[in-house]
């Protein structure tokens, strides 16, 4: 399932536990996970499920909702 492989991939990126990570959690959920971390996170996306973002849809996440969307 893709929403648990992303939510162990954010898990990692900004050091929690992946039970911590919620559909609805963002960055102003968790204080390390700041812009670094943010595009971070997207590389490791697009590393993991070989694809390539555009600048738009960068911009348009928010949340975990939102990389699920458009990973889907």
């Amino acid at each position: 399932m893709v929403d648990k492989e992303v939510f162990m991939l954010i898990a990692s990126v900004i050091n929690v536990e992946a039970k911590e990570i919620g559909i609805n959690s963002s960055p102003d959920d968790f204080p390390n996970w700041d812009s670094f971390k943010h595009m971070e996170l997207i590389l490791a996306i697009e590393e993991r499920f070989s694809i390539k973002f555009t600048d738009k849809q960068i911009t348009s996440i928010k949340n975990v909702k939102d990389i699920c969307k458009v990973l889907s």
